[in-house]
């Protein structure tokens, strides 16, 4: 999607207003894929039931009702040239697989291209962190966004918050390399956005800060350095400007 006033070096901020799943979900187990590669000996599709505001996930034990809790797999701006899978995460967003990326959550990315060039999909009714199986519930749904251009042109991104967090997400080729990434990122947030010494900011994250994996099974792993909000509130910091 083509963004108007949208030019390249821009900060965007993508609000999701609601996500709907429509129709039913589908699971798959594939040998020799994701974090249990070695113990998947058999391919299997497994239909899941969407239900408002739960799915039905049918097990060798009788049918297990579940909360849903949609969210969007794959997000992001269009890279400066050249074209990235749609399975790959980085830098411009992509396939993050953060489950917090739902109904009343914003995220950052900065803009390669005049207009964006914005997408979204890989919609789940329901995946845990990590996403072990390479698959949540995944599901079509309905996505209604709103994009805007902000002034902080040092935000780190992709960047994440919704009522309650901020989280930078990153995404390398080594475990090691992801959480380093994220953690730098949400201290460049905190020094240079929020405003905080080095010391601080270091010291905060060490006393309620959380790292998390978003992903374990795509090309990149993903992970995501949280910070909770009503700390930065109480040192005055109310919004990204």
């Amino acid at each position: 999607m083509y963004i108007e006033g949208v030019r390249a070096g821009d900060i965007v901020r993508i609000q999701i207003l609601s996500l709907t799943p429509t129709g039913h979900a589908t699971m798959v187990a594939i040998p020799g894929d994701g974090a249990l590669a070695d113990r998947i000996v058999d391919g299997e599709t497994t239909i899941v039931e969407n239900l408002p505001g739960a799915i039905i996930l049918p097990t060798a034990r009788g049918p297990l009702r579940l909360e849903a809790v949609p969210m969007i797999g794959v997000i992001g701006l269009a890279p400066a040239s050249g074209a990235v899978p749609n399975g790959t995460p980085g830098v411009h967003g992509g396939n993050m697989d953060c489950r917090l990326i739902g109904a009343g959550a914003t995220v950052y990315f900065r803009a390669e291209v005049d207009g964006g060039l914005f997408g979204c999909g890989d919609v789940h009714s329901l995946m845990a962190d990590g996403e072990v199986l390479v698959c949540g519930a995944e599901t079509p749904a309905e996505v209604t966004v709103v994009p805007q251009v902000v002034q902080t042109k040092t935000l780190p991104v992709p960047f994440f918050e919704n009522a309650d967090i901020y989280a930078a997400i990153a995404s390398a080729s080594t475990t090691d390399a992801a959480y380093k990434l994220a953690t730098d990122n949400m201290h460049t947030f905190l020094t240079e956005i929020v405003g905080l010494t080095v010391g601080d900011a270091g010291r905060l994250m060490s006393l309620v800060g959380d790292l998390k994996f978003c992903q374990v099974v795509d090309p990149q792993v993903t992970v995501r350095a949280e910070f909770p909000k009503a700390v930065l509130a109480d040192l005055g910091f109310t919004e990204i400007a």
